[in-house]
C-alpha cells in the first residue's frame, strides 16, 4: 500500500489516532469474530478523517479516499514449480534452523530448552 497515512504529526492527535485505531481493531478483527472487510473499511475511514484533521496533503488524502486494494495470492501469482520450490526453501531453511538451535548450550538465547520424542 503505497499511499498508507503514516498516522498524525501532532502527539496529541497521534495518541487519539492510536487509541481510535486499538479500538476498531478490538471490535472489528476476524479473530475476535469481526469482518475483515469491515475492519479495512472502518480502518480506512478513520485514517481518512485524521488526515483531513491533521492537515495532510489533499493529494494523499484523496488518494485515501479512492484507494481499492486487491489481494494476490500465492496461487495468483506464482507458477506451480516456483511455488514448489519455495516451499522446499522454506523447509530446507526452518529444519536448518532447527538443527543450529539444538546445538546452542541451553542457557543462551535461542537455543531449544525442550527435547524431541
Amino acid at each position: 500500500m503505497s499511499a498508507r497515512y503514516p498516522g498524525p504529526r501532532d502527539p496529541g492527535l497521534r495518541a487519539q489516532w492510536l487509541a481510535q485505531r486499538r479500538a476498531l481493531v478490538r471490535q472489528f478483527h476476524p479473530d475476535t469474530g469481526g469482518d475483515g472487510a469491515l475492519m479495512t473499511a472502518a480502518l480506512e475511514d478513520l485514517d481518512r478523517s485524521f488526515a483531513v484533521r491533521d492537515g495532510a496533503p489533499a493529494p494523499l488524502a484523496d488518494a485515501l479516499a479512492d484507494l481499492h486494494l486487491v489481494e494476490l495470492t500465492a496461487s495468483d501469482a506464482l507458477p506451480e514449480q516456483l511455488r514448489r520450490s519455495l516451499r522446499r526453501g522454506r523447509r530446507r531453511a526452518r529444519d536448518l534452523g532447527r538443527g543450529v538451535r539444538a546445538r546452542i548450550p541451553g542457557g543462551w538465547p535461542g537455543s531449544r530448552r525442550y527435547l524431541d520424542l
